[in-house]
């Protein structure tokens, strides 16, 4: 049996940030999965909500603000307050992550893990996600044969699975990750 830290830890930190992340790496777990979106100036944040609201002090959706803009929201105190996160996990104020950020993160963990990436694909970023997740795993070295990244051409013991409600976007995937690393995703 393998154990999946669900946006993280997220039952103990808020989801998608980077105390999330470590707990989930410090209490052992096999692997993360990770919620994905572009932000305006196309970079890969783990986020799982169309819009900031739920979790964030901001508004509107995701997709209309910058990562810089992004990175001024307090991501974690809807869940924790700032006291509580143990200086081992980050601060306040680098709580949000980008996908590059929490891809390092596990190949410094030097152990394995796998990361299990939701594309979460709206009509805006259609097709545009899609090519930025290839363009992700081309940056990290993406091994198709073993279903790892090898930064640098170094192997790393993260492991890779992409996964995703739209069909058709796991189809554009499917030219670089093998199916047995593709997760079509369904709602009963």
């Amino acid at each position: 049996m393998k154990v999946f830290a669900h946006r993280g830890a997220s039952t103990q930190y808020a989801e998608h940030t980077r105390a999330a992340y470590a707990h989930a790496l410090a209490v052992g777990a096999h692997g993360v999965e990770a919620d994905v979106q572009l932000t305006a100036d196309n970079h890969l944040v783990c986020w799982h909500d169309a819009t900031l609201n739920r979790t964030s002090n901001g508004r509107g959706p995701l997709a209309s603000h910058t990562l810089a803009e992004l990175r001024q929201l307090d991501v974690h105190s809807w869940k924790t307050r700032t006291a509580d996160l143990p200086s081992a996990y980050g601060d306040g104020a680098n709580q949000l992550l980008t996908l590059d950020e929490l891809t390092l993160m596990l190949i410094e963990a030097d152990r394995p893990i796998e990361l299990a990436v939701e594309m979460k694909i709206t009509r805006a970023n259609a097709g545009r996600l899609e090519d930025a997740v290839m363009g992700w795993l081309q940056r990290w070295g993406w091994d198709a044969a073993t279903c790892t990244l090898c930064p640098g051409g170094n192997p790393s013991q993260v492991k890779v699975s992409v996964m995703s409600f739209s069909h058709s976007a796991v189809d554009r995937v499917a030219d670089v990750v093998p199916t047995s690393n593709l997760c079509p995703l369904f709602n009963a």
